[in-house]
């Protein structure tokens, strides 16, 4: 069942139905407590893609894994991993592995506006760093 049929199932509007859902004030406690057990009732689900299209929020979390032959394994890593996924399943985020050798430099597409912290490349390390959107107060391409 998505958002439509259960508005239509009962006689809301599906922006109504979706405020409900997602605890707006304006939506006076009856009614919420209608739509609220019709999603129950029915096996309501909401559809994630949506949501995170009007919400503008990927919904991801990125994990870039080194590789290469300079790289040192970590014994705990795999409890690591295993942790974040499980975190990332109860929250529903995706969990994006990347694969990267060290070497080859990053690329950093910020979902908020800079000012956020700015990582700086490790001193002597070679490795290129560039940026999808310019820092607050600069001009230019960003």
């Amino acid at each position: 069942m998505n958002l439509k049929q259960l508005s239509a199932r009962l006689g809301l509007s599906p922006t109504t139905v979706s405020r409900a859902l997602n605890g707006y004030p304006e939506v006076n406690a009856a009614t919420r407590e209608r739509v609220m057990k019709a999603a129950r009732e029915t096996g309501y689900r909401p559809n994630r893609t949506a949501q995170r299209l009007a919400t503008g929020k990927a919904g991801s979390i990125g994990l870039l894994m080194p590789i290469g032959d300079q790289v040192i394994s970590d014994l705990h890593f795999g409890e690591f991993l295993n942790g974040l996924g499980e975190q990332a399943q109860t929250e529903d985020f995706h969990l994006v592995v990347m694969p990267s050798d060290p070497a080859d430099g990053l690329t950093i597409a910020p979902t908020s506006p800079l000012p956020i912290p700015f990582p700086a490349p490790m001193p002597g390390s070679g490795i290129p760093i560039m940026t999808t959107r310019k820092r607050s107060g600069e001009r230019g391409w960003g």
